[in-house]
């Protein structure tokens, strides 16, 4: 009889194949939240914003005053709902609050995992509600003459098309926030060091819009060559994260469907965030080592975007 497998850990290497690459992807939040109950530190890290937000909820909640003229039980639901109101407008807000609060989890995470010692990536209140205003201008409107076009399709196909095309851009974009609040500092890098490592390259949403064409048709294609740079340049802050979506669209996209299934559940959603920061940090970490790895072994996946490679004698351990 065989032995039964062990339990999947954060640590657990990335598959080379590509439906196990998935797989493994789509139960990375289940596992973090796994290696977030197992750690008491991490525990009560994630506790902390989850308790302030009830907290500011329940308080509002109490200051409220009831119907009068209803039955005996009105009372309570009164309450209950004007706290679960609160709970929907500010799930957002932890995210913002407690920045540098998440930034020290995350690197705990790859800590705890066995992947060497990491400080946390600096974060500020100012910088998180700055880029948070950067990727809603852009989801807003990266792929608005994609959309345009599409709607100019008959009987309902353009619908169908600008649906499926929007579900999937506000995916690329869960996937996008999950990995860059994974991010951690080697010991003894800066982030200025870590930004240099940066891919300078354009972000595949900027890239397709550089269409070329004859002398006549290429005049009327620079608008649409102007409106990708500048899209482009809007995401440059992530162009780390994008690169790692590119390079590793198997495992981003399990992971990207397995965040969906946890943060879709409404008032909820904010209890997972913490378990989303451990996994993707310790994600991070498993692909360093792959390309690591990679490189020793002169295979495919040798040579990777600057983002991706680990900083000079930063090793890493599985």
């Amino acid at each position: 009889m065989s032995a039964a497998p062990e339990p999947a850990t954060l640590s657990t290497p990335v598959p080379p194949a590509r439906a196990a690459r998935f797989v493994y992807g789509l139960r990375l939040p289940l596992v973090g939240l796994r290696v977030i109950l197992r750690d008491r530190e991490l525990r009560s890290d994630a506790i902390l914003p989850v308790a302030c937000l009830i907290a500011w909820c329940a308080m509002w909640a109490w200051i409220g005053t009831p119907p009068e003229d209803d039955r005996w039980f009105s009372a309570p639901l009164f309450y209950l709902a004007r706290g679960y109101a609160a709970l929907l407008a500010l799930a957002p807000i932890p995210s913002f609050l407690f920045a540098r609060h998440y930034a020290r989890m995350a690197a705990r995470a790859r800590t705890v995992e066995g992947m060497g010692p990491r400080d946390p990536f600096p974060r500020s209140f100012i910088g998180a509600q700055r880029n948070a205003l950067r990727k809603i201008v852009l989801i807003s409107v990266g792929l608005a003459p994609v959309l345009l076009l599409a709607r100019l399709l008959p009987w309902g196909l353009g619908s169908a098309i600008i649906a499926t095309i929007g579900a999937g851009w506000t995916l690329h974009w869960m996937v996008v926030s999950a990995l860059d609040g994974g991010r951690t500092l080697g010991p003894g890098e800066t982030a200025k060091q870590a930004a240099a490592r940066q891919e300078q390259h354009m972000a595949w949403f900027g890239r397709m819009y550089q269409l070329r064409g004859k002398s006549s048709v290429d005049d009327a294609l620079a608008p649409l060559r102007l409106f990708g740079r500048l899209t482009a340049r809007l995401g440059q802050k992530w162009t780390g994260e994008l690169a790692l979506i590119e390079r590793y669209p198997a495992v981003t996209g399990g992971f990207g469907l397995g965040i969906a299934v946890m943060l879709f559940v409404p008032g909820l959603n904010f209890l997972f965030r913490p378990a989303v920061i451990a996994a993707s940090a310790c994600l991070r970490g498993q692909i360093e080592t792959n390309v690591e790895r990679a490189l020793e072994r002169g295979s495919s996946e040798a040579a990777p975007p600057p983002a991706l490679a680990p900083p000079d004698g930063a090793g890493h351990t599985t």
